[in-house]
């Protein structure tokens, strides 16, 4: 199981955009598509995650490094 860690970028976006956190995880650990970006400075992967639910979707870019996942942004797509 991943070991979440909250940035204090996805805290603030999360008042700005209206989204749980525990949505931002969901989207991690079950997503409809994940596209990896670039390795991040903790040198794990960033990726992109992706999925819909309701008609909205929820995106988000995490950095994943073994089992620890650093939650960086999230955004719903227009």
């Amino acid at each position: 199981a991943l070991r979440f860690h909250n940035t204090k970028h996805l805290f603030n976006r999360q008042v700005d955009r209206g989204f749980a956190v525990e949505d931002v995880k969901a989207v991690v650990k079950y997503a409809d598509s994940k596209k990896k970006q670039r390795t991040g400075r903790r040198g794990g992967t960033i990726s992109k995650f992706k999925k819909t639910v309701d008609g909205k979707t929820l995106v988000v870019v995490a950095e994943i490094k073994k089992a620890e996942c650093w939650l960086m942004t999230a955004y719903h797509e227009d």
